[in-house]
């Protein structure tokens, strides 16, 4: 049965707590921070009270999206653990950004874009000991996007979610999907009337127009590639056949909101920053977080702005005031020498 919150304006308050502090997200600042003075243990009941994690995101964000608009988007990213052997949910997963494996939990979120906004709708924890895929997480998100009324004109996510199973699930929905897909993914193609040939992906020439093939057990698809850094070739496929180079390389760059996304988390609502051990508290602060990351983005949206540039021109604001307050502030005193005034 799930608890009411015997304190709701509490956890805005930690909200906003997340949404305006710069460093430290932990319960001993939010303690040091808070108006009211409430304890360093008060913050951490109120996490533990909290049920249902991802229906308090929705609850938050669904006003704010479009379910028969605009696009889905799937990644995770690793909130990094380095001295958290003894976390619940803290396993040991390829990083990205570190390009190795390294200790943290493994995040997995599904975000709705209209390609100027971008909003968290749902998420889930992925550790190794749960017995549950990542692909079976998507699958689980989806399942509940569409329950919620999503119809979104594309799904995107990478490879790593690009299985059979979970492209059948999108083809039954008859969902329009954009996904990366790997090289030794099989195709198949005839060759007259009877004789029909099964190769790797990475034996075909794909031409700028895409090469329009069938993907083993889901039918026709149309594939982009491109070059990498590395270098190597990387692959797309779609189930919209018509779909042309262009249209293919806006859909990237609206998937890529995904990547801003997870990089705002980590920089502007310190997500990296609970050290709890029990996994209910992370669960329940990452959701929080992710709620500070909706508030900062309709913020940011209503002024025009990138996340970036908003939150600089808050804290210029900020400093401006206190600059401007520094021979009184108690901080210094009222005798104190700054920058030759005294």
């Amino acid at each position: 049965m799930e608890r009411k919150l015997k304190n709701p304006e509490r956890i805005e308050s930690f909200i906003d707590f997340l949404f305006y502090s710069q460093k430290y997200g932990t319960f001993t600042e939010a303690e040091k921070t808070d108006p009211n003075d409430h304890s360093h243990d008060t913050w951490r009941r109120e996490l533990i009270n909290l049920q249902n994690h991802q229906n308090l995101l929705w609850e938050r964000v669904k006003t704010f999206v479009q379910p028969q608009k605009g696009y889905l988007i799937a990644d995770d990213t690793i909130i990094d653990k380095p001295f958290g052997k003894k976390i619940e949910c803290v396993g040991f997963h390829h990083s990205g950004k570190h390009k190795r494996v390294v200790r943290g939990i493994c995040l997995v979120t599904l975000l709705w874009s209209d390609g100027k906004r971008s909003f968290p709708i749902d998420f889930r924890i992925y550790h190794n000991d749960d017995g549950i895929s990542k692909n079976e997480h998507l699958r689980d998100m989806l399942r509940v996007a569409k329950q919620r009324g999503f119809s979104p004109r594309f799904t995107m996510f990478d490879s790593w979610y690009s299985s059979n199973e979970t492209l059948k699930l999108l083809k039954k929905w008859k969902w329009f999907y954009m996904v990366g897909i790997k090289s030794n993914r099989v195709l198949e193609y005839s060759v007259g009337r009877i004789q029909k040939i099964k190769t790797s992906l990475s034996r075909f020439l794909v031409s700028k127009k895409g090469l329009l093939c069938s993907l083993r057990g889901l039918g026709l698809h149309r594939f982009f590639s491109q070059t990498s850094s590395k270098p190597r070739m990387c692959y797309c496929c779609t189930n919209h056949t018509k779909m042309s180079r262009p249209d293919w390389k806006e859909l990237k760059r609206i998937s890529f909101s995904i990547e801003n996304y997870h990089r705002s988390l980590k920089q502007h609502c310190l997500v990296e920053r609970c050290q709890s051990r029990r996994r209910d508290i992370q669960s329940a602060y990452i959701a929080l977080c992710l709620c500070a990351f909706v508030k900062m983005e309709v913020s940011r949206h209503s002024k025009s702005m990138s996340l970036y540039e908003y939150h600089r021109i808050f804290f210029r604001d900020i400093i401006k005031r206190f600059r401007r307050k520094i021979p009184e502030n108690p901080l210094y005193g009222q005798t104190h020498v700054f920058c030759g005034v005294r």
